[in-house]
């Protein structure tokens, strides 16, 4: 059985894969931008007001914290990430504007109620407790505080996700494991978040991926395909996948791919 936290370590472990990765979707997708403001205003608070102090869990590349200094320029802003190369990227671009740590979502470096919103971004289903981790979160919350969590929806990146299984039957003779994702998506997310939070929405988004090539396509893989399987049956069931992708492709012309995430939005409970 895959752990979750070795899975995220290893699927990030290579920073300059995964900017390329986002970059193609950045390209070829049709729902960055929506993502980009919906989680932007989710920040706000209650009575849409702006939020005085945000940290972002496990940024990554950092694409939704650099937009954070023009949207909330009054705002105290922190990220902290277990990647080295992302915190240095963030402060090498904001500088002391944003306060970057290494750390761990589970154990954050907050005093009790010191934050007036939280988001994290795909992350959630890679904690091995996910209600631990949100009982972290809310312990760093002040009282009716924001905690936005985006996640996938079972939906998303359905067609890749289909060719992706299709190669690991073929070159492998096995089926592919279980999505990561499953642990925590628009439909199963909910109730967790409700355990610990009051007033929880639900803030959906669509798109669509049109990939006209091979290489891009491939490009995903490490993200959204199969690339944790150790080698070479990572290269056996990558080069598949392109084959089954070109062919695709000389058929259609394009690959179309379902592009659907949302995020839960929530309020910290008042001490009772």
């Amino acid at each position: 059985e895959l752990d979750p936290r070795q899975l995220a370590v290893d699927r990030f472990a290579d920073r300059v894969g995964a900017d390329t990765a986002l970059d193609v979707i950045v390209r070829c997708a049709t729902d960055p931008a929506l993502a980009l403001e919906t989680l932007v205003d989710a920040l706000r608070t209650a009575d849409g007001g702006e939020p005085t102090s945000v940290c972002e869990l496990g940024f990554g590349s950092g694409w939704l914290l650099d937009a954070l200094p023009d949207a909330y320029p009054e705002a105290a802003l922190f990220g902290l990430d277990l990647s080295m190369p992302s915190a240095l990227a963030i402060r090498e671009r904001h500088g002391a504007r944003i306060g970057v740590m290494l750390g761990d979502m589970e154990r954050l470096p907050f005093a009790d109620g010191s934050l007036d919103a939280i988001i994290t971004c795909w992350t959630l289903y890679f904690m091995r407790d996910m209600d631990a981790t949100l009982a972290e979160i809310a312990r760093c919350l002040r009282p009716r505080g924001r905690f936005v969590a985006a996640t996938t929806a079972p939906d998303h990146m359905r067609e890749y996700s289909e060719l992706a299984g299709e190669a690991i039957r073929a070159s492998l003779g096995r089926e592919p494991d279980v999505d990561i994702a499953d642990r925590f998506d628009i439909d199963s997310g909910g109730a967790f978040v409700r355990r610990h939070f009051d007033d929880v929405e639900l803030r959906e988004w669509r798109g669509e991926l049109t990939l006209t090539n091979v290489d891009d396509a491939v490009t995903l893989w490490h993200p959204y395909g199969c690339g944790h399987l150790p080698e070479p049956d990572n290269s056996t069931a990558r080069a598949e996948f392109a084959r089954l992708v070109a062919a695709h492709l000389s058929r259609n012309g394009v690959l179309r791919v379902t592009r659907h995430d949302g995020a839960f939005v929530a309020t910290k409970p008042e001490p009772s």
